[in-house]
């Protein structure tokens, strides 16, 4: 079985089986990670990936010392069997987009 497991800009990704799954993320320079959205392939589904995937976004914004934005729900699931993550998830209000420079 072919694997590969890396994060490129924008995406957690795991190639696996000829299949690539990812998991989209933003940073915003300000101390902040938001863990966006899972994408496995149809037949590489139940086999774990999504909560592998998780787990790469989580341990990135430790090593990152990051606070996370939770918007995925296989995230948030994962979360919620893996309590020890919980520290890392901070409160984030609605952040207005900062006024570009000319």
């Amino acid at each position: 079985m072919a694997e590969t497991m890396e994060a490129t800009k924008g995406r957690f990704e795991i190639e696996r089986d000829g299949g690539i799954s990812y998991l989209a993320y933003e940073t915003d320079g300000e101390g902040w990670i938001s863990l966006l959205h899972t994408e496995v392939p149809p037949v590489l589904r139940g086999h774990g990936i999504a909560n592998e995937l998780a787990q790469m976004g989580l341990e990135y914004a430790k090593a990152h010392k990051l606070k996370v934005d939770i918007v995925c729900p296989i995230v948030f699931h994962f979360l919620t069997k893996n309590p020890e993550y919980r520290p890392l998830v901070g409160r984030r209000g609605y952040q207005p987009a900062k006024p570009q420079s000319a």
